[in-house]
């Protein structure tokens, strides 16, 4: 955060609000990235799917036992 600082710091009073926005831009971009890049994997991690496959196993033997 003290590194974005010192950069707006450091650039000419007229173009500080452009390297603001550059850099929330840049930031934003690369958390949508990064995000994006986490829900694909933990969509495809298998432990969550058999984990999910037991849970469903589980709620089908409860509803059954219900019933």
């Amino acid at each position: 955060m003290s590194l974005l600082v010192l950069v707006i710091w450091a650039v000419d009073a007229q173009y500080r609000l452009h390297v603001m926005i550059a850099t929330t831009v840049v930031l934003l971009l690369a958390a949508a990235i990064v995000g994006i890049l986490t829900l694909r994997k933990a969509r495809r991690s298998t432990l969550l799917r058999l984990t999910r496959k037991e849970l469903e196993n589980d709620r089908a033997l409860l509803e059954e036992d219900k019933s």
